[in-house]
């Protein structure tokens, strides 16, 4: 017996009520073959195997495609980050975690890490998008002020802001391919990731408080 094509077994997927995830799964396939551009409504249908005006019933347009594909990757990130910031140990190892959680998820999920921080998801539009990357932050900021009690909250909050960008800089250098072809290999990643979660710990716990 012939087998089912991959349309056919979407489109089983929609009359079971499935259509919304099986428009974010298409969207993930052309997010990581082809890249944010090359992403349409129509598209996504035709992956699918659902008519062109389906995805309209669950996206009114391609960003609000574009935001359920963040917001699925802030779930994802926000608990990786959240067990390392809950593991055992100090706050060196913990922190040195939390960056490398943060790392290995844009690693293993880079078509949504790609559209978390796009420049047309900041309308105000998008609530639960800006509040799963809101919580994401506040997840650095909280561990700087469990690690740095003695700091000020705006100390605190430059901390926070230091060590994020430390990390969110080299995995979106890594992510884009400008670090070259050999830091695409496991061993020299692991070793880059490992660096950079070592200079963020360092950072955190370390950095000088603001004289006043």
């Amino acid at each position: 017996m012939a087998q089912r094509g991959t349309g056919e077994k979407r489109r089983a997927r929609y009359h079971h009520g499935d259509l919304r995830r099986a428009l974010v799964e298409a969207a993930l396939e052309v997010l990581a073959r082809e890249g944010v551009a090359e992403l349409s409504l129509r598209e996504v249908a035709r992956r699918a195997g659902v008519s062109a005006a389906a995805p309209y019933h669950h996206f009114p347009d391609k960003q609000s495609l574009l935001a359920a594909v963040a917001e699925e990757g802030f779930v994802a990130l926000n608990a990786a980050m959240k067990q390392a910031r809950e593991a055992s140990g100090g706050w060196a190892e913990r922190l040195e975690g939390m960056a490398a959680a943060y790392i290995q998820f844009a690693v293993t999920h880079v078509a949504h890490y790609r559209v978390m921080f796009l420049p047309e998801l900041k309308e105000p539009r998008f609530e639960e998008y800006h509040r799963l990357g809101t919580e994401s932050f506040e997840l650095m900021r909280g561990a700087v002020a469990e690690a740095r009690p003695e700091l000020s909250e705006p100390d605190t909050w430059v901390v926070a802001v230091s060590a994020w960008s430390a990390v969110h800089g080299f995995t979106s250098l890594w992510t884009e391919g400008f670090l070259g072809h050999k830091a695409a290999r496991l061993p020299e990643l692991e070793g880059m990731g490992r660096a950079v979660g070592v200079s963020v710990a360092s950072l955190v716990l370390h950095a000088p408080a603001t004289k006043r």
